[in-house]
């Protein structure tokens, strides 16, 4: 099927967006005192807007890098949110390839370093805690 315009393309096939203010005002009603946020590097501009418009304090949170595919980079990027009962993890525009997916690179790297405690999932944009205080070891048993 040949679209003739962008218009035309999204009738047919809406794009579901990021609704990134959705995951931001669940974080806030969940929020306490001393929580940390990092924001995937996709989301930045996301958070400045969101974080302007519902005035959301923007002390204890850490901006992420453009790590890529490079497991080592993000190993670094969170190494600053150890230690830490409660780390939020924002994302949206996530890059996904044919070979690769940040979001899932991310969370293994979260996961192996951390507890995953809540999730908030919404069209493109998503926010993870994680109790990131003690390094958590995974038992599997036959």
């Amino acid at each position: 099927m040949l679209f003739r315009s962008l218009a035309e393309k999204n009738l047919v096939h809406p794009d579901g967006g990021e609704d990134f203010k959705v995951v931001l005002r669940y974080v806030q009603s969940h929020r306490q005192p001393g929580d940390v946020w990092y924001i995937y590097y996709g989301a930045k501009y996301q958070f400045a807007y969101y974080s302007e418009l519902y005035k959301v304090p923007r002390d204890n949170v850490q901006i992420g890098a453009d790590c890529g595919r490079d497991t080592l980079c993000y190993a670094a990027d969170l190494q600053p949110l150890r230690d830490h009962s409660r780390a939020w993890i924002f994302l949206s525009h996530i890059l996904i390839g044919k070979d690769w997916d940040e979001e899932r690179i991310l969370r293994d790297q979260l996961d192996a370093i951390g507890l995953r405690l809540d999730v908030c999932r919404t069209a493109g944009a998503r926010a993870y805690l994680y109790d990131l205080s003690q390094r958590q070891k995974l038992i599997l048993s036959k």
